[in-house]
């Protein structure tokens, strides 16, 4: 799945305060591909990927994603086009606190209108990220980096087209920073597009390519020996 982001603004409002977390960002994705947008906090990071997400939508520009230009969706035909093609997976994990590891994939599945052998298709998620031993564990009972690695599985259960993470690896330490990385790595190795922010340039060099943004610009972007 691609992605065109063209000339894209984001302003926030509140009260008769405003900030431009985004200025003018024009970026394209190829389908397929694996792509880091790093900068510091406040570059717009998180911003960029809500939008191509469709969770936003931009105050001034364009956002398309495989010939839809999701930016000018309604909200509920923007919920509706997210669930059947993107799967997002954030900092804070948002597992279901009352689910297993489990039944957080399968309700997934669930809300994305998938029918058949949901525990038997989640199961083999679960095996993907190295989890299946602790299905039935609750978050609660799983360390920061295996609640990531449900939430990895529960992000890609669907069958997305394209997978965007939010500084997927804010919270974890060194070894569960690199062990999501490789997973995202993997789920791109399957066809999907990949998108994921960071400010961590060891983690960036996972992507096939890097994007920077600077107080809301693209400041430069670079290609790792990844490319393909």
């Amino acid at each position: 799945m691609s992605v065109r982001v063209l000339d894209v603004w984001k302003e926030y409002v509140m009260g008769t305060t405003s900030t431009l977390a985004l200025r003018g960002v024009t970026l394209e994705v190829r389908a397929g591909e694996f792509v880091a947008i790093t900068g510091p906090s406040g570059s717009g990071k998180s911003t960029l990927t809500y939008l191509i997400s469709a969770l936003d939508v931009p105050t001034k520009g364009k956002v398309e994603v495989d010939g839809t230009v999701v930016s000018e969706l309604n909200e509920g035909q923007r919920s509706a086009w997210r669930r059947r093609n993107v799967g997002m997976i954030f900092q804070f994990f948002h597992l279901l606190p009352t689910l297993t590891a489990l039944e957080n994939v399968m309700f997934s599945m669930e809300l994305a209108g998938i029918r058949g052998d949901l525990r038997s298709r989640a199961l083999e998620f679960l095996d993907f990220v190295g989890l299946r031993e602790k299905a039935n564990r609750f978050p609660f009972e799983l360390s920061g980096g295996e609640q990531q690695r449900v939430a990895i599985a529960r992000a890609i259960s669907m069958d997305p087209k394209i997978v965007v993470a939010d500084e997927p690896t804010a919270f974890l330490d060194r070894e569960n920073k690199l062990k999501v990385m490789e997973l995202l790595r993997k789920v791109n190795e399957r066809g999907k597009t990949v998108i994921f922010t960071t400010h961590d340039l060891e983690l960036a060099a996972f992507a096939e390519r890097r994007v920077r943004l600077v107080d809301g610009q693209v400041a430069g972007e670079e290609r790792s020996g990844r490319a393909r």
